[in-house]
């Protein structure tokens, strides 16, 4: 679709008049809508040419709206007015609201320092970029409590001014004090504006640029540098300790528990690395003495599996200044062990926390007392348990602080002559004290500290003079110290190293976090200050580099019509003092490896002899004096350096001695093998010349002179190399900025013009600025990511463009909206002029993203819906027909295994079923149950019906009596009513008679059994008597006497039966009134009769339970411990045992006064 296609439907298009399609309905309720209404765009006015000035007015006013999240934004543009409405969610938009999202404001702030909308703003938002409009901005948002400010889209600057403020403290306390569980989740809210979004959405922050970095290695794998330089050593604190806060947070996305290990280590070495590097000053700031390089790894998955820590030392001891009231104290390790020194493990008593009672701890300077020597550092414990996490035991930390012990205690050490005119320590227990944290002799001490070895044709062992010893003293703590924070580095890497195989982790990729000392500008500066400077100069170079010259070989690539921008830049500074064979650090390492006699005047001549012509370079010694000064102009100005100490300083740490000593140490491990470590080598993968430094042989006038014989590991060299190591880091990888400025503290008392740091850092980002708000443009995108962004705003290129490519959607797009004039278009990217521009289209995006976004919504949740429920229908469908096709197979085998079982003999008896499924399990059960059913059947059917009744209780009997029983008679034929059988007596006629009375006097129905048998009675009797078992009453006769009624018992009194195991007719019917009946059944042919009567039992008490709907249960019991039963006799436990004898008929006795029976069975009847 062309843009001329278009221009006759704009006018009548209800989407630009704020409308809907007469198709769409409206809805009233906004909050339940879908529907989408384009926005009228406001009239932009076109982008200006570069020598068209412009008024520096921005007015912010509150808009009447029913959003209060809008602000109007009015924009005094050359008499025109172009108004847009901004949400205050943005970082390019109304201070109140960048207030609101600042991360180091929060409300109570907002109420103390309120922002006046006159001069508070963006820096994207200015209306004239000149170096007093810039000044004014970054001092009033620094004094309103808003440190921060984006400056284009890789360059955050951070005005935190040096002196104590309201927002700064208040700040410092809340971090320091533990953290309630609402400032924990206010925490968390502080971190929800940042996350998933890119750097442009998001308010200008430490943390929106680790997010950004962070979304580099997750969305696109590029390897990424954030750098931390600047003027402000309170700044640069804060900057970098948002920036690891957020890091550490949100590195481990996957919640991996090997990442989080990692981030872990990572976090208690830079604790413990912060003791060891940093010093503090008298208004309480921390000041970095290393150049630290922190390369974190990161796996395929962008989750952290190592990282490597490369630090250089570049400033050391303590220095005091009484004109400017500027005290630095020296590292805060010394101070750190002092403070505890009572919970070392240490038998010494030598040392105490008394900071003024040692020489490298002492602040003589009136302002001394200010200063907070251990504010934010971490207790012991916490250290200690850092020092654990990286993988240190108990041992090596003991000899840690033994080794910082010695050191603070070789600065106690002074020196006399003895009676032979040589020198030696003057405090014998001060040697005795360093030996022993040394774990070396106190001779071996004297040795290194009063003789020098001469290395030559021969090798002659000199003994220094006093002063001599004195002046040596220092190198010597120096290169201890050194050696030892290398030790410390080297144990950092190889327990932050890649432990897992490659093959594990794939490809890779870095993020490095720069981390530059502080520019410094004292009265009296030294090599120290100018290897500070000179870092901050290259960074501020690699800046410069990767911004604005960037951004103009961009332009110049992608074909736009560009007249190229000069700018100023710190090269001729940079190449001053770091030029290879010409800068000054060059010509310093060669007066360290210079044939004979050199010194620092020396230098100063060679210096200003090959320097003179550079402008950036002035002489500043005076006649009258014999101190050799010179300045430099810095991008922060003019700094005064002094040369006096430039070699001392320069030269290699070796003292060959010391060395020699320790590596023979057996016990001190640490401050050996920090001996056998190279001293930066191992860093930058440079192997390095070992010089080694003869002794000094004359000291004259404060000039010290050194003799030099070989190649040198020298502070410069070691700088220059690791400064372009990192360069061209910053060079190969996408990279971030992150300025540090003191906009309050004038660093310059000299004739020369005034400049406050507020001028130097307005200076630094003026060229960013100018570029893109004047020559330049606001934004840079890719025409893909333009249009995926912002295609929406009209209907004609949403959800998506009917013509050829990007190109001409985006034309249309802006064409429909107006923004046409303040764009150009390149070959790959969509350059906008003005920040109006800008603001107009994320303007209109946030008005239509709600709709679209729920409107989304509503269609993925539709789609997402209908895609389940034809996954579950499928899923239903596939079950149903797997069933019915498993169902359909267990049938099959069914007929096919069970098919011609009727022909079969044993009926199926031997078959093996097949297993069923597991949703057929109850009907698996139930066929073999009818199977069970139809095979009893089929083989009842071959027995006459009328022995039916008998093998129901055949079958009752075994399912009661198999499990206790051997025998249980199913062989023989089961009459029931023995004594009606004539075989059985010859009475059988009068029992008949008898038994019929019975049943018609008592309503009995049916005779169960009957037979003789022998009753114990409570008598000590056993007679033999007839015994009839009925469906109510057990009746007992008198055989005897004509089948006389002798007693009956109702058989519901009956609770259980115990009988035996063995072939005995023993049984015992247990009552509920305790008079059990004990029979033992009498027949002539001793027959196994016992099964039968408990079978008929066990029927009627079931056939009662079923009519009278309750539970009367017949137990049936043996007793395993005797042979025979238990019973009770009138209520008398008694016990009836079995005997054998050769009597052909049973029997039973009872001896006198004992409560047991025994029933003598014939032998002959087993």
């Amino acid at each position: 679709m062309k843009v001329e296609e278009i221009e006759s439907a704009t006018s009548s298009n209800p989407f630009l008049n704020g409308g809907s399609t007469a198709n769409s309905k409206s809805n009233t309720d906004s909050s339940q809508s879908t529907s989408i209404k384009w926005p009228v765009p406001s009239p932009c006015e076109p982008h200006a040419n570069s020598d068209h000035k412009m008024k520096s007015e921005v007015n912010l006013t509150p808009h009447e709206t029913t959003n209060n999240s809008e602000t109007t934004v009015s924009v005094v543009n050359g008499g025109s007015v172009s108004v847009a409405m901004v949400r205050q969610d943005r970082s390019i938009i109304s201070e109140d609201s960048y207030q609101n999202l600042n991360g180091d404001a929060d409300d109570d702030e907002h109420e103390e320092g309120p922002i006046s909308p006159q001069t508070c703003h963006n820096t994207m938002l200015l209306a004239e970029c000149s170096l007093s409009a810039i000044t004014q901005l970054l001092v009033t948002r620094s004094e309103s409590g808003i440190f921060y400010t984006n400056v284009g889209n890789e360059v955050l600057v951070c005005t935190l001014p040096s002196a104590s403020s309201s927002h700064l403290e208040k700040r410092i306390e809340e971090s320091a004090s533990n953290k309630s569980p609402e400032q924990t989740k206010k925490s968390n809210d502080k971190f929800s504006k940042f996350e998933d979004k890119y750097l442009f959405e998001s308010p200008a922050h430490p943390h929106a640029i680790c997010e950004q970095a962070l979304g580099n290695l997750r969305r696109h794998f590029k390897h990424t540098t954030v750098s931390f330089y600047g003027s402000s050593h309170r700044g640069r604190e804060l900057a970098i300790n948002d920036f690891y806060e957020y890091l550490f947070t949100h590195a481990n996305k996957f919640n991996r528990s090997d990442s989080e290990l990692m981030l872990l280590k990572i976090e208690s070495c830079l604790k413990v690395l912060d003791l060891f590097k940093n010093t503090r000053n008298s208004r309480n700031e921390e000041i970095s003495n290393a150049l630290t390089d922190l390369e974190l790894i990161f796996d395929a998955t962008c989750s952290p599996i190592g990282a490597k820590i490369n630090s250089l030392l570049i400033g050391s001891w303590k220095s005091s200044n009484e004109a400017t009231m500027d005290v630095e104290t020296n590292f805060l390790v010394f101070y750190f062990v002092l403070e505890n020194c009572e919970k070392m493990r240490w038998d010494d008593s030598s040392l105490e926390a008394d900071f003024d009672k040692f020489k490298l701890t002492a602040l003589s300077n009136k302002h001394s007392s200010n200063i907070n020597l251990l504010a934010d550092t971490c207790q012991h414990a916490e250290l200690v348990h850092c020092l654990h996490t990286i993988g240190l035991r108990d041992r090596e930390i003991d000899q840690l602080w033994s080794v910082i012990a010695a050191l603070i205690l070789l600065g106690q050490v002074d020196f006399e002559l003895d009676e032979f005119q040589k020198s030696k320590p003057t405090d014998s227990a001060i040697i005795a004290s360093i030996a022993e944290f040394l774990c070396l002799k106190p001779e071996q001490v004297n040795r290194f500290l009063c003789y020098r070895v001469e290395s030559g044709l021969e090798r002659n062992e000199v003994h220094l003079t006093v002063e001599q010893a004195r002046e040596e003293l220092p190198n010597t703590i120096e290169c201890l110290y050194e050696k030892t924070f290398t030790w410390v580095v080297e144990k950092f890497n190889s327990c932050l190293s890649v432990k897992m195989p490659r093959a594990e982790f794939g490809a890779l990729v870095t993020l490095n976090v720069i981390d530059c000392p502080a520019f410094k500008d004292r009265d009296v500066n030294g090599l120290a200050e100018l290897c500070a400077n000179y870092c901050n100069e290259a960074m501020h170079l690699q800046f410069l580099q990767s911004t604005v010259a960037k951004n103009q070989h961009l332009y110049e690539k992608d074909g736009l019509e560009w007249q190229p921008i000069r700018f100023e830049s710190n090269r001729a500074t940079v190449d001053l003092i770091g030029q290879p064979f010409k800068g000054m650090l060059s010509i310093l390492d060669e007066g360290n490896i210079a044939a004979g006699f050199v010194t620092d005047r020396s230098f100063y001549r060679s210096v200003k002899a090959k320097l003179s012509d550079n402008k950036f370079f002035l002489n500043h010694t005076p006649h009258n004096t014999r101190h050799c000064t010179f300045k430099i102009k810095h991008s922060w100005g003019q700094v005064l350096y002094t040369v006096d100490g430039f070699l001392h300083h320069n030269s290699a740490k070796h003292q060959p001695d010391l060395k020699d000593i320790l590596l023979n140490s057996s016990q001190n491990f640490v401050a050996r093998e920090s001996f056998e470590l190279s001293s930066f080598g191992n860093l930058l993968k440079v192997d390095y010349f070992r010089s080694v430094m003869s002794p000094m042989t004359k000291s004259t006038m404060g000039q010290e002179r050194y003799k030099t014989n070989a190649l040198m590991d020298t502070l410069a060299s070691k700088l220059k190399l690791f400064t372009n190591q990192i360069c061209k880091s910053i060079d190969s990888k996408d990279s971030y900025f992150v300025c540090c400025f003191d906009p309050r503290i004038s660093q310059s008392n000299s004739s020369d013009q005034f400049e406050s740091m507020a001028d130097v850092a307005a200076r630094a980002c003026l060229e960013e600025i100018t570029l893109k708000c004047q020559k330049g443009f606001i934004l840079s995108m890719p025409l893909d990511s333009f249009l995926a962004r912002y295609k929406m705003l009209t209907q004609y290129t949403w959800p998506n463009f009917r013509g050829k490519g990007n190109l001409e959607a985006i034309k249309v797009m802006l064409h429909l909206l107006g923004l046409v004039e303040n764009c150009k278009f390149g070959k790959e990217m969509i350059h906008i002029h003005t920040m109006e521009a800008y603001s107009q289209l994320e303007t209109m995006r946030e008005t239509l993203v709600v709709a679209i976004v729920r409107l989304i919504q509503k269609m993925w949740r539709g789609s997402l819906a209908r895609q389940r429920y034809r996954l579950f229908y499928a899923m239903f469908r596939i079950v149903r027909k797997f069933r019915a096709w498993k169902f359909k197979m267990y049938l099959q085998s069914l007929v096919k295994d069970f098919g011609a079982v009727r022909d079969m003999r044993d009926y199926g008896k031997t078959l093996r079923w097949p297993v069923a499924p597991f949703a057929l399990n109850k009907f698996h059960s139930k066929l073999q149950h009818t199977f069970l059913r139809w095979r009893l059947r089929q083989r009842l059917n071959s027995v006459p019906e009328e022995e039916w009744s008998e093998i129901k209780l055949k079958i009752v009997a075994m399912e009661v009596l198999s499990p206790i029983r051997i025998d249980l008679a199913l062989n023989r034929r089961w009459q029931a009513n023995y004594l009606g059988l004539p075989t059985e007596h010859d009475e059988a006629l009068r029992y008949l008679s008898a038994a019929s009375e019975v049943l018609k006097s008592d309503m009995s129905t049916e005779i169960l059994f009957s037979c003789l048998a022998r009753k114990v009675s409570k008598r000590g009797k056993a007679p033999i008597r007839a015994f009839l078992f009925t469906d109510h009453y057990i009746y007992k006769f008198d055989h005897k006497d004509h089948f006389k009624l002798k007693k009956s018992w109702d058989l519901k009194q009956v609770c259980g039966i115990s009988i035996t195991r063995g072939p005995d007719q023993l049984i015992a019917l247990h009552t509920k009134n305790l008079c059990d009946i004990v029979l033992c059944l009498y027949d002539c042919k001793l027959e196994n009769r016992i099964p039968e009567l408990v079978a008929h039992l066990c029927t009627a008490f079931r056939k009662a339970e079923k009519e009278n709907n309750q539970p009367h249960e017949l137990k049936v019991s043996i007793d395993p411990n005797i042979k025979g039963v238990k019973c009770m006799l009138n209520e008398v436990t008694y016990q009836v045992l079995v005997a054998r004898t050769d009597d052909s008929k049973p029997s039973f006795y009872k001896e006198h006064g004992k409560r047991q029976w025994t029933l003598f069975w014939p032998a002959s009847a087993d």
